[in-house]
């Protein structure tokens, strides 16, 4: 029998057999058909040690069944332990790594699919009132993303829904003048009709050069990046003037 030292490389290292033909194939079947294991029955037999099932190899102790009832009270080797603790300054700079990247439509509807539905963990989980509660007070006021310092539905004036609404809107053709939806299509999308935009977020300030008619999703995004958005409604108004 040959020794080989470490580091040795077999004769055979990378190549590959050529395929067998499907005559060969054909060959080898009928050769082999009918034709006895020569080690059946001589092997060891494993049972489950609960049920006394059959097993089908010896990797496994335990049937299916059984497993499933003895990990179910079992504690998980990871339960109470923290993972690693993140330094601030590591934070700032994955957050700086990630700035200004945006997932495809692709990726979005993928992330969307692997939490929705029965996909979802919490998906027909039902919460406790103390957890209902603690939920509540985390998006109470300042501690929401989207707070904005006490916003309340009476802060328009009662004449902005009976008049200057309606007359923005036939103003701009009753068609919003972000992404030109028409109001007949808003009301099959939206139920309701267009809205009417502040540039300049102040509810009192009903001037016509102040007021502009959007649909429902370009009037959501102006929530997001004021400034961008009042300049480009008072370029837009400028450009109409002109």
């Amino acid at each position: 029998m040959a020794v080989f030292e470490k580091g040795h490389t077999a004769w055979n290292k990378g190549k590959k057999l050529p395929p067998l033909t499907k005559e060969h194939r054909d060959k080898v079947s009928k050769a082999n058909k009918g034709r006895k294991v020569w080690n059946a029955g001589t092997g060891k037999k494993f049972f489950c040690l609960d049920c006394g099932v059959r097993l089908k190899g010896y990797y496994s102790k335990r049937c299916k069944t059984c497993a499933g009832i003895v990990s179910r009270g079992r504690t998980g080797w990871n339960k109470g332990k923290t993972g690693r603790i993140v330094s601030e300054e590591t934070r700032e700079k994955l957050r700086q790594a990630n700035l200004g990247k945006k997932c495809s439509e692709e990726t979005k509807k993928k992330l969307s699919a692997i939490n929705m539905g029965e996909n979802n963990p919490n998906y027909g989980v039902p919460k406790s009132e103390e957890q209902k509660k603690k939920i509540s007070e985390s998006l109470t006021r300042e501690k929401h993303w989207n707070w904005q310092g006490g916003y309340k539905k009476h802060d328009y004036p009662f004449e902005f829904f009976d008049i200057y609404r309606e007359k923005i809107r036939k103003r701009d053709d009753y068609t919003c003048q972000n992404c030109w939806m028409e109001e007949e299509e808003h009301i099959i999308v939206f139920s309701y009709g267009l809205d009417v935009h502040h540039i300049d977020y102040d509810k009192q300030n009903n001037t016509d050069e102040n007021l502009i008619t959007l649909c429902r999703s370009c009037h959501m995004r102006t929530n997001f990046n004021r400034d961008v958005w009042t300049e480009i409604f008072n370029k837009q108004r400028a450009d109409n003037v002109t």
